[in-house]
């Protein structure tokens, strides 16, 4: 028997006591659903000096984009992330993730273009900021 067959809680696919994110996504779109961390090259307002100096705890210098510096544009991450993420399951449905810094830090219309752009990569169910 598989772990599905003998897991005792309703919301949950992967055998938790509570409705998992993975659970929603899956309900939502019929299937698995991968996050691909991408870095929009905006900087955060407490790194620029717009609020303040330094950072700040959450993103650590990029934190987990850090990996996404090296690549020109935002469609190479996000194939480079895609690659990755189908290694490990046979999926076609990704949640572009906008995790460096704020990824919000820019003018209104510079990011509505840019999240345009993201929401429309292949694959994409959902974006997450």
């Amino acid at each position: 028997m598989s772990q599905a067959s003998q897991n005792p809680f309703k919301y949950s696919n992967d055998n938790k006591r509570y409705h998992t994110y993975n659970y929603y996504l899956s309900s939502r779109f019929g299937k698995k659903c991968a996050k691909i961390t991408l870095d929009l090259g905006f900087s955060c307002p407490n790194i620029d000096g717009t609020r303040g100096f330094g950072g700040c705890i959450y993103c650590l210098g990029g934190s987990a984009s850090r990996n996404c510096k090296d690549l020109a544009s935002i469609e190479e991450q996000y194939e480079k992330g895609i690659e990755i993420a189908q290694r490990k399951w046979n999926i076609n449905s990704f949640i572009p993730y906008m995790q460096a810094y704020t990824n919000t830090h820019t003018s209104p219309a510079k990011l509505k273009e840019t999240l345009e752009r993201v929401a429309s990569l292949r694959g994409a169910v959902m974006i997450d900021i």
